[in-house]
C-alpha cells in the first residue's frame, strides 16, 4: 500500500494546520493499510479466490425456546437434531456459568462441510479444518453436520460457549451497533480453552496433545501458543484452573474481565497471579501428570520401522496409510511441501515414488478430505479409490497407481460421503454416507452404477472393512443417545416438532464406539468387539476370524487384536502418543499405521506382524450376556426383519452418479421411530445399564486422566465412567461474595426467550404478549425472511475540524441480512458541502452462483500527480482537483474456487480544475493560482478472466499461481467522452524450493490504443525497484520480475525498554526488467552509464537488488534497495519503502 499525500484542501492552512493534515493523512494511510493487510490474497484488487454457491437453498427457521435455527429446506431432521443439542447445551451452560441469555440466539446449520463453505456470513474462505464459528457482532452461530453425532454435539456446544462468553464478558456492549466498536480482545487461549473444556471436558484428544507436548518439551506459555495447540493448551489450562482453584473461578475471571477489560488484571484479582505465572504453574502440573508415564511406555521405534519423518521434512501430517495387497507399496495422505496430496511410497525403503494426486490448489481436487476420509486399493493393487471435493460436491475417484490417471469419477447424490473400502471381488465399494444429518453405510456397485443404504439407523457408522468372503462388513458403530423428535401436524394443521422435552437433562448422552458387522444379504447387524473405550479402524484378518482395531480404553489409542467368535481381545502395543488407521497385507505379513509423536503424524510399518502382535499388554472380553441383551433390547435387534431388510436395499441405477429427487427419496429414506401418543413422547435408546459400557452424560462433572495399564479378566469388563463437559460443583469456602447466586436456576428464567436486552423499557403486558406469541411458535417451522441489520458502524468514525472547511465527519456503515446473502455498505467523508465530500454506496447480492454488485459514488480529490483518475498521463507533476461522480456494476461468475469471469461496468464524470503554480506568502501558506478547467466522462465495460490458486505465509504468496486477462473498451458518445481500448495480462507463479525458501516469477503486459489511450508506468517498489516512481511511462508495456525469498532473521529481541522485538524477518534477491513504448512514451532521465538492452526492437531497462520485509502488528513493512543495470554497468542505488505484501 503506497499513499503519497501532496497537499491539503485548504490552500490557506497555517503550518500547524498542515502538520495536523499530514498527521491525519498518515493515520488514514495506516488505517487503509490495516484493512489492506487483512486479506493478503488481495494484493491487487483483481485477485482473490471465489466463494462458489454450487447449491441453491431455500431457507426455513425452526423456533425453539432460546434459538432460531435456520436450515436449508429438506433438512428438517437435521434441524430437529440441532434444536435438541442446542437446548441441551443451553440448559447445561446456564448451570455451568450461572447465567441466562436474554436474547434469542440465531443459528445457521448446513448439511455438509461443502455447503458450510458456501456461507456468506463471512467473506473469508473456510478451509477443511474449520467446523463452525460464532461471531459477536451479530451474536450468531454457524454450524454444519460432519457425519459424527459426537463431533456435532462437541462443536455445537463449543460455539454456544462462545455465545455465553460474549454475553458474560461483553455484556451491554453487544446491545448497540455503536458500542460494539469498543469490544476488546479476549485472549485466545482463554476463549477457546473455555469453549473446549465446557463442551467436552478434558478429553482424550486433549490429553494426547498435552502428553506429547509435555514429554517432547514444546509446551509454550499460554499467551504465546498458536494454531491448534491454543485450543488444547487452553482446554488443559481451564481444566487446571478448575482443579486447582474451583470451577467458580472461571466465572469470576469472566466477571473481572468484563469490568477491567484486561486478562492480566482479571487473573490478578481472581487468583492473584499473572498469565506468565499461571503458565508456569500449569506447565509444572502437566509435567507432574505426564512425565511419570513416559518410563512405562514403548517408543514407536521399538515396535515398528518409521517410514516418514515430519520433523526432517518440516511438515505435520502423514496419515491414513493403505498398504497394497502384495505389501510392497503404501498410499497415504501427506502435507509434504505445504500442500495436501496422495503419495505412493515403497513399503520397504520408505522412498516416495510419486505424488498421485495434488489437492488444495487443484481445480479438479479442491479438497482430498485428508482429515476425514481414507484410501483403498483395488484387490489387484492396480488402482486406488478415494473421495475428493470437486466442483463443489464430493465425488468418488478411481485412479491408476502407475500414472495417477483418473479412470472413473462418480458423483453420489448424498449430502456428502467418505471412507471408501473396496470389496474382495473388486466389483463393489462400501463408504460412509450422510443425508439430512444421518450417517449410514452405503454400498456402491461399480458395474451397475447403483448404490444402496446398508444400515439406515440413527447411529454413527465409521471405518468400514470387508470380511474376506465379501458378504459381511465390519465397522465402528458409535451409539449416541439424542432424543429423536419428529414433526406432526397439530389441531390447526400446523407442523410442529414433538417428542422432546427441552428441559430434560437426559436429552443427550454419549457412549463409546464398538466394532460391529452387517451382513450384506440379510441386513443383520451384530456387535463383535467392545472394550471400555472407543473402538475404531477395524481390519479383518485373512481367515475372517480375527480383527485388528484401535482402542483408547486405557486413555491412549493403541492396537488391539480381537476374536470374532468370542469377542475376546488383547492389546499388543503400548505407546505414549497414539496409533491410528492400521492396514494389513497378508502376503507380506506387514502392518502399516499412522502414529502421533513429536507434534506430528508419521507412517510406520511393522514387519513380521504375526510374530510381533503376540505380545499382550492387557486383555478383555468376551461380552457379558447382560451387556449383550441390553444392547439387543435398546440399540436394535441383531436379526432384522424381512420388511426392514427390504426397506434398506432398494437398488436404484443412476446415470452419471445422479438420481432424481423422487428416486433419491426411495433410496434414502430417513430413519424414523415415531411412537404413538400412548407410547410417550421421548424416543431414545438407553444403554446406560449395559454392563461393561461407559456412559457419558454430556455435561456433568470432572475429567478423565490416562488410566494405568491393567489386565482385564475375560469374564468381566469393569465399568469405567467419566463425566464430561467440565461442569463441577463449586468448592465450599472459595466463592467470591456476590458472584454465585444461591437462588440461581433455570426455574427462575422464562421458558421462552424473546429479545429483551435492549436498553429501552418494555411494558410488562407487551412483553407477556410477545412471549405468548413466541411460545406458540416454538417447534414450528417459519419461512426465512430477508431483514437487514447493521453489522458495524466503523470504529474509524471521526469528527474533525479545519479552519478552511469547518467540521467534517467520516465513517463507514455496513448492513446485511442474517445469512449474509445481501450486503449494503455506506462510506462517507463529509465536508462543508456535498460537492466537497466523498460518498460511496454499494450493494452486493451473493445468494446465487452469479454474484452481483452495483453502487454510486462521489469523490473529491486534491492531487499533485502525473496521472489522473481516468488514466491520462502528464509529462510532469501537476496540481489539480478532481470531482468524480458516477455509478458502477459488477457481474461475477465463478467457474471454481480458483477461476472466475468478471464483467464490470463503470461510468463517471470527472470535473477537473488545474493550478498553474503555488506561491508561499509571509505566513508560510501556499496560494494556488487556478488554470484551465475540463470535464471528461468515462463509460467503460471490462471483461476479465481471473485465476488465483496461491497459498500464503504471513508475508505473501509462496505456492501456486495467479493470472488475469482483462479487456476493456471506453465508449465514446460525445466529444468529452474518453475513447480508448485497453488489454492487460498479469501472470504470477510461486515455487517452493526447499523449507521456507521460495521463487516468485511475474510477467505483465499491457497495451492501450485510441485518442485517450491509457499510459502505464514502471518504476517504484511494486514494478522496477532500481528506478524512481513512475520513471518510465507509455501506452504499451512489458514487465518481468524474478524474486528469491528466504528467511533472513527468525527473531530480534531487545532488552530495553522492556522485552520486545521482531520475528520472522524475510529477505529477497530480485531482478526486474521492463520496457515501455508507443506513441507519447516518456522516460525520466536514467543513469547515463546504464544503457537499455534492445530485444526485438524494444528497449528493456533492468535492475537488481536486495530487500527485507517483516510483520509489524497488522502491517507488512517492505524495505528495498535496487541498482539499475545493463549487466555490464551499474547505476546509483535507489531505496524504496512501502506497506503491503509482495507480489
Amino acid at each position: 500500500m503506497m499513499i503519497t499525500m501532496i497537499f491539503t484542501k485548504n490552500s490557506s492552512n497555517s503550518h500547524g494546520e498542515r502538520l495536523i493534515a499530514l498527521l491525519l493523512s498518515f493515520l488514514l494511510t495506516l488505517s487503509l493499510a490495516f484493512v489492506y493487510s487483512q486479506r493478503l490474497d488481495a494484493q491487487t484488487w483483481w485477485f482473490g479466490k471465489n466463494k462458489v454457491q454450487y447449491r441453491q437453498f431455500k431457507w426455513e427457521v425452526l423456533r425453539t425456546p432460546h434459538f432460531d435455527v435456520n436450515f436449508p429446506e429438506g433438512h428438517e431432521s437435521l434441524a430437529a437434531k440441532t434444536a435438541v443439542v442446542l437446548e441441551y447445551g443451553y440448559n447445561k451452560l446456564s448451570r455451568d456459568f450461572l447465567h441466562n441469555i436474554s436474547w434469542r440466539i440465531p443459528v445457521i446449520v448446513y448439511g455438509s462441510h461443502a455447503d458450510f463453505q458456501q456461507t456468506n456470513v463471512t467473506w473469508s474462505l473456510i478451509p477443511e479444518g474449520v467446523q463452525a464459528f460464532a461471531e459477536p457482532m451479530r451474536r450468531r452461530m454457524v454450524l454444519h453436520f460432519s457425519g459424527s453425532n459426537s463431533d456435532f454435539i462437541h462443536t455445537t456446544v463449543h460455539e454456544l460457549v462462545h455465545i455465553f462468553t460474549f454475553d458474560m464478558v461483553y455484556g451491554s456492549l453487544l446491545q448497540s451497533v455503536f458500542s460494539r466498536n469498543f469490544l476488546f480482545q479476549i485472549p485466545l487461549w482463554f476463549a477457546e480453552g473455555t469453549a473446549e473444556y465446557y463442551s467436552i471436558g478434558y478429553d482424550k484428544t486433549a490429553e494426547m496433545f498435552m502428553r506429547d507436548a509435555t514429554v517432547h518439551d514444546y509446551l509454550m506459555d499460554l499467551d504465546q501458543t498458536g494454531g491448534y495447540m491454543v485450543y488444547k493448551s487452553g482446554q488443559a489450562a481451564i481444566y487446571y484452573l478448575n482443579e486447582t482453584y474451583g470451577n467458580e473461578k472461571v466465572i469470576e475471571i469472566m466477571d473481572h474481565l468484563r469490568h477491567q477489560r484486561s486478562m492480566e488484571l482479571a487473573l490478578k484479582t481472581a487468583i492473584g497471579i499473572s498469565t506468565r505465572e499461571l503458565s508456569r504453574d500449569w506447565k509444572r502440573a502437566m509435567r507432574r501428570k505426564y512425565w511419570p508415564l513416559y518410563a512405562d511406555k514403548k517408543d514407536l521405534d521399538d515396535i515398528a520401522v518409521q517410514l516418514t519423518d515430519h520433523i526432517k521434512h518440516h511438515h505435520y501430517m502423514n496419515t491414513k496409510p493403505e498398504i497394497s495387497p502384495d505389501g510392497e507399496h503404501i498410499v497415504y495422505f501427506s502435507d509434504l511441501k505445504g500442500l495436501d496430496g496422495i503419495y505412493l511410497m515403497n513399503a520397504v525403503t520408505g522412498k516416495v515414488e510419486k505424488k498421485l494426486v495434488s489437492g488444495t490448489i487443484s481445480t479438479r481436487f479442491e479438497s482430498i478430505k485428508s482429515m476425514k476420509s481414507s484410501l483403498t486399493y483395488s484387490p489387484d493393487g492396480s488402482r486406488v479409490a478415494f473421495v475428493a471435493k470437486s466442483k463443489g460436491f464430493d465425488r468418488l475417484f478411481i485412479v491408476t497407481v502407475r500414472k495417477g490417471r483418473v479412470l472413473k469419477e462418480v458423483r453420489v447424490p448424498l449430502d456428502f460421503f467418505y471412507s471408501p473400502a473396496w470389496s474382495p471381488s473388486g466389483k463393489k465399494i462400501v463408504f460412509v454416507g450422510v443425508e439430512d444429518g444421518q450417517t449410514d453405510l452405503y454400498l456402491y456397485d461399480l458395474d451397475k452404477n447403483s448404490f444402496v443404504n446398508l444400515t439406515n439407523d440413527p447411529e454413527d457408522e465409521q471405518g468400514p472393512a470387508w470380511f474376506p468372503d465379501g458378504e459381511r462388513i465390519a465397522y465402528s458403530r458409535h451409539p449416541i443417545e439424542i432424543v429423536q423428535p419428529y414433526f406432526k401436524e397439530d389441531s390447526l394443521g400446523v407442523k410442529r416438532l414433538v417428542g422432546v422435552d427441552y428441559k430434560n437433562k437426559d436429552n443427550v448422552k454419549m457412549h463409546d464406539s464398538d466394532i460391529w458387522l452387517v451382513d450384506i444379504e440379510s441386513g443383520v447387524k451384530k456387535m463383535l468387539l467392545a472394550t471400555p473405550g472407543n473402538d475404531n479402524d477395524p481390519v479383518v484378518m485373512p481367515d475372517g476370524k480375527e480383527i485388528i482395531f484401535t482402542s483408547d480404553e486405557n486413555g491412549i489409542s493403541n492396537l488391539y487384536r480381537g476374536t470374532v467368535e468370542t469377542g475376546s481381545y488383547y492389546r499388543f502395543t503400548d505407546v505414549l502418543g497414539g496409533i491410528f488407521s492400521p492396514s494389513y497385507s497378508s502376503k507380506a505379513d506387514r502392518l502399516v499405521f499412522s502414529a502421533f509423536n513429536s507434534a506430528g503424524f508419521d507412517i510406520y510399518v511393522m514387519y513380521d506382524f504375526s510374530e510381533k502382535s503376540r505380545r499382550s499388554y492387557s486383555t478383555g472380553g468376551p461380552k457379558l450376556a447382560a451387556a449383550s441383551s441390553e444392547r439387543k433390547r435398546h440399540i436394535g435387534p441383531e436379526v432384522v426383519s424381512e420388511d426392514e431388510i427390504a426397506g434398506t436395499h432398494d437398488d436404484k441405477v443412476f446415470e452419471g452418479g445422479k438420481a432424481s429427487e423422487k428416486d433419491k427419496a426411495k433410496i434414502l429414506r430417513p430413519w424414523t421411530n415415531q411412537p404413538s401418543e400412548a407410547e410417550g413422547a421421548v424416543v431414545r435408546s438407553d444403554t446406560s445399564r449395559s454392563e461393561g459400557r461407559r456412559t457419558e452424560r454430556f455435561g456433568t462433572a470432572g475429567a478423565a486422566g490416562v488410566a494405568s495399564d491393567t489386565v482385564r479378566s475375560k469374564e468381566n469388563i469393569p465399568k469405567r465412567s467419566r463425566t464430561v463437559g467440565g461442569s463441577k460443583a463449586p468448592r465450599s469456602g472459595s466463592r467470591r461474595k456476590g458472584l454465585l447466586r444461591p437462588d440461581f436456576g433455570l426455574e427462575n428464567a422464562p421458558d421462552v426467550v424473546v429479545n429483551e436486552d435492549s436498553e429501552e423499557e418494555i411494558n410488562p403486558d407487551t412483553l407477556k404478549a410477545i412471549r405468548d406469541r413466541m411460545r406458540k411458535q416454538v417447534g414450528t417451522i417459519q419461512p426465512y425472511h430477508v431483514k437487514f441489520a447493521p453489522d458495524y458502524v466503523g470504529n474509524g468514525a471521526g469528527l474533525f475540524y479545519s479552519t478552511g472547511f469547518g467540521f467534517g465527519l467520516m465513517n463507514q456503515i455496513a448492513f446485511s441480512d442474517l445469512l449474509g446473502d445481501h450486503h449494503l455498505y455506506i462510506m462517507f467523508n463529509l465536508y462543508r458541502s456535498i460537492e466537497d465530500s466523498d460518498i460511496m454506496v454499494t450493494y452486493y447480492y451473493l445468494k446465487k452462483r452469479i454474484d452481483y454488485a452495483f453502487g454510486v459514488f462521489q469523490y473529491k480529490n486534491y492531487l499533485n500527480s502525473r496521472v489522473s483518475s481516468i488514466g491520462e498521463s502528464f509529462f510532469d507533476y501537476r496540481f489539480f482537483t478532481e470531482r468524480n461522480y458516477g455509478a458502477y456494476g459488477l457481474i461475477s461468475f465463478p467457474f471454481s474456487t480458483f477461476t472466475r469471469m468478471d464483467l464490470e461496468m463503470e461510468g463517471f464524470v470527472s470535473e477537473r480544475k488545474f493550478f498553474y503554480y503555488a506561491v508561499e506568502d509571509e505566513t508560510g501558506s501556499l496560494n494556488f493560482f487556478p488554470g484551465e478547467k475540463s470535464r471528461r466522462r468515462l463509460i467503460q465495460p471490462t471483461l476479465s478472466f481471473v485465476h488465483d490458486s496461491a497459498l500464503f505465509n504471513s508475508l505473501g504468496p509462496v505456492i501456486g499461481s495467479r493470472w488475469m486477462v482483462s479487456i476493456s473498451k471506453a465508449l465514446s458518445f460525445s466529444g468529452s467522452d474518453v475513447s480508448r481500448s485497453t488489454a492487460f495480462v498479469d501472470y504470477r507463479k510461486y515455487f517452493p524450493l526447499f523449507y521456507r525458501n521460495y521463487l516468485a516469477l511475474r510477467a505483465i503486459g499491457a497495451v492501450s490504443t485510441g485518442e485517450d489511450r491509457r499510459y502505464f508506468f514502471l518504476g517504484g517498489p511494486l514494478t522496477m525497484r532500481g528506478y524512481d516512481y513512475l520513471q518510465l511511462s507509455g501506452p504499451r508495456m512489458l514487465l518481468f520480475n524474478a524474486e528469491y525469498r528466504f528467511p533472513l532473521i527468525d527473531a530480534i529481541i531487545f532488552g530495553w525498554p522492556g522485552r520486545w522485538g521482531f520475528r520472522n524477518i524475510g529477505g529477497t534477491f530480485f531482478l526486474d526488467s521492463g520496457s515501455v513504448w508507443g506513441e507519447g512514451y516518456y522516460l525520466d532521465p536514467v543513469p547515463s552509464l546504464v544503457k537499455p538492452r534492445v530485444i526485438s526492437g524494444l528497449k528493456f531497462y533492468s535492475d537488481f537488488g536486495v530487500g527485507f520485509y517483516m510483520n509489524f502488528g497488522y502491517l507488512i513493512l517492505n524495505f528495498q534497495i535496487g541498482w539499475p543495470t545493463d549487466f555490464s554497468r551499474t547505476g546509483d542505488p535507489v531505496f524504496h519503502f512501502f506497506l503491503g505484501p509482495m507480489f
